[in-house]
């Protein structure tokens, strides 16, 4: 159990004047106790129950007793619903809090938004664990690197990156994302085909992992055999110099909007096309999070954000489709580049 994300969430109770708050949402729940969400089987098999007194109560069915022990100051446990049905389940809920469900279900939605608020900014064990899954993408960036080699398929490289961040780890965990090659590059991303690489083409990979239920999304661009023609290198430095100049600006009070601004701007100084899709998002137990960086963005840079930066351009007059995403978390002054 978290008490300081417990504490914060029965401030903004009071402050909304809530007497009692059901919870349902499994990223919510594991945010505030660190009960797992990923069990086979009991997904939506546990709510919490929050009171502004300061008490709350976890409610779980039956096997998860174990793992849920010691995660709110009071948990209980109920059998597992023999009929499917939000009914089945409310009623042996409601017998272990003594409290309508349903009428209480209402309540989620008006606290759900302070929840995703507090999540915005990221406490020190989620910037961990970020950076845990920061080194893993570099894991498995370095053994495509090596396996982008004409004849090999795009499966290939998931497969190969897959095993490599599994290995890292130590135990499995989830590994996907846009890996595209030759002209599919145009399309901008898309999934992991047995299209076969030829020599010189552009290969993207949009790496998503997630361990301990946060994301990773990040993005690189390799050339297959490592053959880089004169433009292709001019494309890959005007990104990475853009990339250094957002990594300047993008601080505590910088706007998204503004971002995106100066993304797009740089990349018409540098005789490139514009970004057709958003430069950037936050990330955490979910896969795109506040703060956004996109033209009509409302949101702030803030101490403790953990957000990518996401330059992409794309033509045949190009020789084909780029990208590099960066992730960085927000610090007093600046940032700190963890992928």
């Amino acid at each position: 159990m978290n008490n300081m994300r417990m504490e914060k969430v029965v401030e903004a109770m009071r402050r909304v004047g809530l007497e009692k708050v059901l919870v349902e949402d499994p990223a919510h729940i594991y945010y505030l106790t660190g009960l797992s969400f990923l069990f086979p089987g009991v997904k939506n098999h546990a709510i919490l129950l929050l009171e502004c007194s300061g008490e709350n109560t976890l409610v779980v069915s039956e096997g998860l007793s174990q793992v849920a022990d010691g995660k709110a100051n009071k948990v209980v446990s109920v059998a597992h619903p023999t009929t499917k049905g939000p009914s089945t389940r409310n009623l042996l809920f409601e017998k272990a809090v003594g409290s309508d469900i349903a009428a209480l279900q209402r309540t989620e939605a008006v606290i759900d938004p302070e929840i995703r608020q507090l999540r915005r900014v990221k406490d020190a064990d989620e910037i961990s664990i970020l950076k845990k899954l920061g080194r893993l993408a570099v894991a498995g960036y370095n053994v495509i690197d090596k396996a982008c080699n004409a004849g090999a398929n795009e499966l290939n490289l998931l497969l190969t990156a897959k095993s490599a961040c599994a290995g890292k780890l130590g135990r499995d965990l989830f590994v996907s994302g846009d890996f595209v090659s030759g002209k599919r590059t145009l399309s901008i991303g898309g999934e992991a085909t047995a299209r076969r690489l030829a020599k010189g083409e552009n290969v993207i990979v949009d790496l998503w992992l997630v361990s301990d239920h946060y994301w990773n999304d990040s993005c690189r661009t390799f050339f297959v055999d490592g053959e880089v023609s004169k433009k292709k290198a001019h494309v890959m430095a005007a990104l990475e110099r853009i990339h250094e100049s957002v990594r300047r600006l993008a601080k505590p009070g910088a706007k998204g909007a503004d971002i995106y601004a100066h993304v797009q701007d740089e990349l018409r100084k540098n005789g490139l096309p514009n970004c057709p899709h958003h430069i950037g998002h936050g990330i955490g137990l979910d896969f795109w999070e506040p703060p956004f960086i996109t033209a009509d963005s409302v949101d702030t840079i803030e101490e403790g954000m953990v957000f990518t930066i996401e330059i992409g351009v794309y033509g045949k007059e190009l020789g084909g489709g780029y990208r590099i995403e960066h992730v960085y978390a927000a610090t007093a002054n600046g940032n700190t580049r963890i992928v």
